[in-house]
């Protein structure tokens, strides 16, 4: 039976904070700082006001660099291995360049993967809404943000936290699956 898969993203099936830190350092003459690598927040990383990191990360979001991200970890592998039909729900934009340079890399880094929707949030959008739709659905839903994972499990989704520096120590204190990679996420999936 073809699951349903909701995910994320950025930090989930796209290498967003790579390319984010490379386009930082060449275009913005910007040094991230020292021991603030796994902070979530681009201010820390960066030295600068939130205003001002919101401001980078909505100029890079809506810059040609978005079409353009790697797939994240072992992605590329293992989605095409799942029996799934996936709908992302990311906060990149409203921008409609942006968005269609998004479902394009998506396509070209999965051309296996069916994406069944794709829905878009403005730069840094709570998902709420949009997860709200899919209560108690069941679907799993993969996500690298702490408290979009919380909301989702919240709304009766089977939520897998995508650990990264920033949110591994939550994730597993609140019992939520995590996953290292998306061979992990498969091994959980499997699992229920």
């Amino acid at each position: 039976m073809t699951l349903k898969i909701l995910t994320d993203v950025d930090g989930v099936l796209l290498n967003w904070v790579n390319s984010f830190h490379a386009w930082m350092q060449n275009e913005k003459k910007m040094t991230r700082n020292t021991g603030f690598e796994n902070d979530y927040k681009m201010s820390n990383q960066y030295g600068i006001s939130g205003n001002q990191a919101a401001k980078f990360v909505r100029e890079f979001n809506n810059s040609s660099n978005i079409g353009f991200l790697n797939p994240f970890r072992d992605a590329q592998i293992v989605l095409p291995t799942l029996d799934a039909t996936f709908t992302t729900i990311t906060s990149l934009s409203r921008n409609k360049f942006s968005q269609y340079l998004r479902i394009n890399n998506l396509k070209m880094a999965f051309p296996d993967v069916v994406f069944d929707d794709f829905i878009f949030l403005d730069t840094g959008e709570n998902k709420t809404k949009e997860l709200e739709k899919f209560q108690g659905s069941g679907y799993f839903w993969i996500e690298d943000k702490f408290e979009n994972a919380i909301e989702g499990r919240n709304f009766g989704l089977q939520s897998i936290l995508m650990v990264h520096g920033h949110n591994e120590e939550r994730g597993r204190a609140s019992g939520l699956p995590i996953a290292q990679d998306w061979m992990d996420v498969r091994r959980i999936i499997e699992n229920t």
